[in-house]
């Protein structure tokens, strides 16, 4: 595997130029390799990306594939991999001519990576460079576990097992809200359920008209116009006339966050909090191995969401 040579590098940056002409929005800098087809063999069972933890089953599709190649030889042309920078492989039986054509295409597919909201978590994470930690901790690991090494792979197993059962939307959700509070601001946690939960129950048991929901936002307003956002909020939940009305609203609030927490669709996630057994003393090294599973399988569920899209 090698760098691209230079004269067809210059071409693809003419090519770059020209797709930015056209619209595309490609941000940083792109890294192509030439390699061969057994190179493209090899990296596939690691999904394109070099740096990703060794797992047994990884050596099993190798040799899966080869066996393969060998009785249906075929020409992957490209790939091209979410990572910063991104990085693209064309086989080395393409003439530059063939490569400068495919850049094309893989300009489009970069221009999805990076703009696509559905990416939104990969756009700030180096994941090759990710992945490598990831890989030397799980080494790091087994060493340690010496003799007792093959629970490390036994693990690794399981989580893989259920790992399309993560918190993709929440997670995505989460980096939409942190957005959104940087371009808008944003209610905290306690105003977001009296405003969005609370007040709209009551209203719900007609214990409060609908006009009452309009007063305590201007109510709310004026605090924070009179004492700043977080001493405005304080002193608003604070306030003698609403502590009188509503004297059980710091449990439920409390109660609702208990709840919340609990509350979640990533399995993974789930075991990693409150599995017993992962949270024992001498298994803490098992929340480290499903954490690296869970964190590599929510950089690829975009993918598995718009394949067809982004081709």
């Amino acid at each position: 595997m090698e760098l691209i040579e230079q004269r067809t590098k210059k071409i693809m940056e003419e090519c770059r130029k020209r797709a930015a002409d056209a619209g595309l929005n490609i941000q940083g800098e792109t890294l192509e390799y030439i390699i061969t087809n057994r190179d493209m063999t090899e990296l596939s069972s690691k999904v394109m990306i070099p740096t990703l933890y060794d797992y047994w089953v990884h050596d099993v599709d190798v040799i899966r594939d080869k066996w393969i190649y060998d009785a249906y030889p075929h020409n992957p042309y490209e790939t091209v991999i979410n990572t910063r920078p991104a990085i693209s492989f064309y086989n080395d039986n393409n003439p530059d001519w063939l490569n400068v054509m495919i850049f094309y295409h893989v300009l489009a597919h970069i221009d999805f990576f990076q703009n696509n909201v559905f990416f939104r978590r990969t756009w700030d994470d180096d994941f090759c460079g990710q992945a490598l930690a990831d890989k030397r901790l799980l080494n790091s690991i087994r060493e340690e576990m010496g003799a007792q090494k093959r629970w490390v792979e036994y693990v690794i197993e399981f989580a893989r097992g259920i790992d399309n059962l993560v918190g993709y939307y929440s997670e995505l959700e989460e980096a939409d809200r942190a957005a959104r509070q940087n371009v808008f601001g944003a209610f905290s946690e306690k105003s977001s359920f009296y405003f969005g939960e609370f007040l709209r129950q009551c209203y719900d048991e007609k214990t409060v008209e609908l006009k009452f929901y309009y007063d305590e936002i201007e109510r709310y307003n004026q605090f924070v116009k009179q004492f700043g956002e977080k001493r405005g909020e304080e002193f608003f939940f604070r306030d003698g006339v609403f502590r009188s009305k509503f004297p059980e609203f710091n449990s439920i609030f409390e109660k609702s966050k208990k709840k919340q927490k609990i509350k979640t669709k990533d399995i993974l996630q789930y075991l990693i909090e409150y599995s017993g057994i992962i949270n024992k003393e001498n298994n803490n090294w098992m929340k480290d191995v499903l954490g690296i599973i869970r964190k590599t399988s929510l950089y690829f569920q975009p993918q598995f969401r718009d394949h067809i899209a982004n081709e």
